[in-house]
């Protein structure tokens, strides 16, 4: 690296915009999978077979960004920032602020390298989960196996994941990019993804339009749905 106080800092941002991207795709995802059941399943059906596809696609791209993520072989990862970080402690010149004089104090050297060490060490302990999506990955997404292709089902069977696995993975990340984010750019972040432009959204309005379209007394009153379904 030519500059790594500069880089460093500018690859952190950068995997913190990845990283909220991933989180983003996981709560859009659920929320689909939460309107195919029950009362709610009506309003899916009518768009069930865009949402499927979305569904499809984003659960496919959340396994390929997280095993990219993990990875320790990739040109840009979490690891191998952490790594990078190490090496160039020195020239980051981390910081941290003093709860007593308020003011930013700097971090040595042997610290924060201390710090990175525990990350990397959090990070492996999720490596039971990881080798999971990087198989998943790997068999059903880079390659067809012949296995899994022929029974999706054995897939899921043999690297189980279940939302309790990813949140795990998730939020070992935040806890590292959040401390990342206070000691080399002097302030703190919030890595929750809140929106409300989401699907959620266009379930709910559609779910809506829905019951007042079979409201009587609405009907009786000359509303007509049908004159708001044009372009």
């Amino acid at each position: 690296m030519n500059n790594p106080d500069v880089e460093l800092r500018d690859y952190l941002k950068l995997l913190i915009g990845r990283v909220l991207a991933i989180k983003s795709t996981s709560q859009e995802l659920r929320s689909s999978l939460e309107w195919r059941k029950g009362e709610k399943l009506e309003t899916y059906r009518l768009g069930s077979y865009f949402l499927d596809l979305a569904a499809y696609s984003m659960s496919r791209t959340m396994l390929v960004e997280l095993a990219a993520m993990l990875s320790s072989t990739e040109d840009r990862s979490l690891v191998d920032f952490l790594i990078k970080a190490r090496e160039h402690a020195k020239q980051l010149n981390p910081t941290r602020e003093n709860r007593t004089t308020k003011q930013r104090e700097t971090v040595a050297v042997v610290e924060f390298q201390s710090i990175i060490d525990d990350q990397l060490e959090a990070l492996r302990q999720l490596d039971p989960i990881v080798n999971r999506i990087k198989a998943r990955r790997d068999k059903s997404i880079v390659h067809f196996e012949k296995r899994y292709f022929d029974d999706s089902k054995q897939l899921y069977a043999d690297f189980p994941l279940d939302n309790s696995d990813i949140d795990s993975v998730l939020e070992t990340i935040d806890i590292v990019l959040k401390s990342h984010h206070s000691l080399l750019l002097a302030a703190g972040i919030s890595m929750n993804v809140v929106s409300v432009h989401t699907l959620k959204t266009l379930l709910k309005f559609a779910r809506a339009f829905q019951r007042a379209r079979k409201d009587r007394d609405l009907i009786d009153k000359g509303f007509r749905p049908a004159d708001y379904l044009g372009d």
